[in-house]
């Protein structure tokens, strides 16, 4: 292994630290920088609500089909319609397995055994105490954006509005990280926030 020097380094953490101040400017994030032997891949997710972010680049890349968009607002209204009786049953046609569901205190690893113990569990009744959807939920999806980051792997951003059988209506921005395996679409990272009013 062959180590740069502690000058070269620094000028490299330099420049690093002024790209992201330009990038994240206004998004209030913060640079971390690892300890100098290590090197570290990251990924940042972080709540649209409170801003807006331009994109320059709307140009599909290439060996991404041009019905890609279409067939990835159809998986997302498809997760939102699963009924919380039968998720366990029908999700693996929408996501992967595991799949990673960010929730307002952390990220969970969701497979079907994780799900067997959610149905029966404190979480759900709770939440059904505060929100009891439909059996055939009432929602609707807009302003969805969708990035793609290359020809199998794409971000999904979008509004999220439901009402319950009391009518109650839960509103929020949510967002999805979608992957395509075998020409299908499917959820690798979900999270929604809503309000419930």
């Amino acid at each position: 292994m062959i180590r740069t020097s502690t000058v070269a380094r620094r000028a490299r953490e330099g420049k690093i630290r002024e790209s992201f101040a330009r990038a994240a400017s206004g998004l209030d994030l913060a640079l971390e920088v690892p300890p100098l032997d290590n090197r570290m891949v990251g990924v940042a997710i972080f709540p649209a609500a409170h801003s807006t972010v331009n994109v320059h680049e709307t140009r599909v890349p290439p060996r991404a089909g041009a019905g890609d968009s279409a067939k990835i607002k159809k998986v997302l209204n498809s997760w939102h319609s699963l009924n919380y009786a039968t998720i366990h049953q029908r999700w693996q046609r929408l996501a992967i397995s595991p799949y990673v569901a960010v929730g307002p205190d952390k990220p969970i690893s969701v497979n079907s055994a994780y799900l067997r113990k959610w149905k029966t569990g404190q979480p759900l009744r709770r939440l059904m105490k505060r929100f009891l959807p439909h059996n055939r939920r009432r929602f609707t999806i807009s302003k969805v954006r969708i990035v793609y980051l290359g020809p199998s792997v794409a971000a999904a951003t979008y509004f999220h509005q439901e009402t319950d059988q009391r009518g109650k209506t839960s509103m929020g921005n949510a967002a999805a990280f979608l992957i395509k395996k075998r020409s299908a679409w499917k959820i690798a990272v979900i999270s929604h926030f809503g309000e419930v009013k």
